[in-house]
């Protein structure tokens, strides 16, 4: 299926190189060369995806782009459990103390939707973060409010640009990745 070397030519460019890109160099990369070898096997008109990776879901429509394709890509909602968690494999991963230890990952994107009015990006980014670390059990990578289109980090609030709210935390060994549109 690959040679020993296989030959990437894509550049994602800033969408490889923020949030999930800074804590895994190359994945995006991967996923690309594997969607790739997918879409010209399988030749779909339209594609799936859960905006749960949104960060995958853009680079994807970038590599469609890129690609010169005709693929339709079309973002999934993130499912969520009655906690508001959203679902994961990796949920399975975490005890029963960690899982409710988790909530506050969503509890905090649901915040953010609620004050991006009444609060600057950078507000919101701030207090975001110490909510997380709060409780020492758990650990946020990041927080970053960004354009929904370009990933590009939100500074102020534009009218007719959307943003969603992006998180990275890490429970004992289970890493957690989140987001929602502010």
């Amino acid at each position: 299926m690959y040679p020993t070397e296989p030959d990437f030519r894509y550049d994602f460019g800033f969408l490889e190189r923020t949030m999930e890109g800074v804590h895994r160099p190359g994945h995006f990369k991967g996923v690309g060369m594997i969607v790739q070898k997918l879409f010209e096997i399988v030749k779909p008109e339209i594609s799936y995806f859960g905006e749960k990776d949104f960060q995958q879901l853009t680079i994807i429509k970038e590599l469609v782009r890129l690609m010169n394709s005709n693929i339709k890509v079309i973002g999934c909602p993130t499912l969520r459990e009655p906690s508001g968690l959203a679902m994961s494999s990796r949920n399975k991963l975490l005890s029963p103390e960690q899982r409710k230890i988790a909530e506050i990952i969503s509890q905090t994107l649901f915040w953010a939707q609620s004050v991006w009015h009444s609060l600057t990006p950078a507000e919101i980014t701030h207090h975001a973060i110490q909510k997380i670390n709060y409780n020492p059990a758990i650990r946020c990578e990041y927080f970053e409010i960004a354009e929904t289109e370009t990933l590009r980090p939100v500074t102020e609030w534009t009218p007719g640009i959307s943003a969603r709210a992006f998180i990275a935390a890490k429970i004992g060994n289970v890493r957690l990745i989140d987001n929602m549109e502010v």
